[in-house]
């Protein structure tokens, strides 16, 4: 889902590029080749998945062209997700009946945990009432293991691996150089990027 967009003149032509962030996805930037916008070559930045609501420009290094600052969920949240334990969004009529559901995982011991309680799993998704779970049983169950893989098979999994907000110091190119927000107390007075 597409949270914010902004037109900003990245490469320096005289064309501005299109900037877009959202939910369960990674920065992209759009340029405009032959009156059509098409995705640039940004690996480092679509890589990054996450909860981004906002994009700014501004040239920070004073280099003279436009850096971006991006917006994400922040760290201080109840989980995250990384490039090796990644946060998911599975997306399915995971018990056939014409209404599809969303259940959150995380990662926890190489395995995908949900984040939902037993009880609110259960009557999202009342077949699962039929495995005759305990608490303490239910809490060790991954995805793989409350539902078959032909399931599973059949779900949308967006991951979500990086939740900092960052700045993307433009490179002349593109966004090359790309810092996450330094950690700060409340108490403290902010520091600079560069």
């Amino acid at each position: 889902m597409v949270t914010a967009a902004k037109w900003v003149n990245i490469t320096g032509d005289e064309r501005p590029e299109l900037v877009v962030v959202g939910e369960w996805a990674g920065p992209q930037i759009f340029e405009i080749q032959a009156n059509k916008l098409t995705l640039s070559r940004s690996p480092a930045l679509t890589a990054l998945k996450g909860w981004w609501y906002a994009v700014e420009s501004e040239d920070l290094d004073g280099d003279g062209d436009q850096d971006l600052i991006l917006g994400n969920r922040g760290e201080n949240f109840y989980f995250t997700g990384t490039k090796e334990q990644p946060a998911k969004l599975w997306v399915s009529d995971f018990d056939d009946n014409g209404t599809v559901e969303q259940i959150l995982t995380r990662h926890i011991g190489g395995r995908d945990v949900t984040i939902a309680l037993k009880k609110e799993l259960t009557a999202q998704l009342p077949g699962l009432k039929k495995q005759n779970l305990k608490h303490a049983d239910f809490a060790k169950k991954s995805m793989q293991e409350l539902f078959p893989a032909e399931v599973l098979d059949k779900a949308l999994v967006l991951e979500g691996n990086y939740f900092s907000s960052a700045i993307a110091l433009n490179d002349g190119k593109g966004a090359g150089l790309f810092r996450r927000f330094p950690p700060r107390r409340s108490f403290e007075r902010p520091r600079h990027f560069v």
